[in-house]
């Protein structure tokens, strides 16, 4: 993913058209708002809060563009790596690779199984009952039935 930021960049003309409105915005705010507001104090925080904010947001996606780097807005990329060096150490433990198997005193018959848990259904009655194997003729037959 780190390639694809460094290989892509924003298109030269975007940047060109970005700085030139920039420019214009900078040029004919002044101008609008002394044409529009008598305020002394009020025109010039009208031009300056606007111009800076549209300046901020230029020079942060600039700081944003090239994540790369040792400025303080830069990717960690040696913290980055060492969380992945140690991802791979713990790949290569060899506890890792462990498949799940059934304890010696695991019960395997349904009904032992059953005795052991006690479970009942509604009103008391045996829940055995109710427990079909699974049939694939049955299976089958439902699913072209619901067509």
């Amino acid at each position: 993913n780190t390639k694809k930021i460094t290989d892509t960049k924003f298109p030269f003309p975007y940047v060109q058209l970005i700085v030139a409105l920039l420019l214009l915005h900078s040029v004919l705010t002044p101008l609008v708002v002394s044409a529009c507001v008598d305020s002394l104090v009020l025109a010039p925080v009208l031009c300056f809060v606007p111009i800076f904010g549209a300046h901020a947001l230029n020079f942060i996606s600039i700081e944003l563009e090239d994540p790369f780097g040792e400025d303080d807005n830069d990717l960690p990329l040696a913290h980055f790596q060492a969380e992945m060096n140690n991802c791979l150490l713990m790949l290569l433990h060899p506890g890792t690779d462990l498949i799940p198997s059934v304890g010696s005193q695991c019960i395997l018959d349904f009904d032992a199984l059953y005795d052991t848990v006690h479970i009942s259904g509604e009103g008391g009655h045996d829940v055995r009952a109710n427990v079909k194997l699974f049939d694939p003729e049955f299976t089958l037959r439902a699913s072209r039935s619901f067509r």
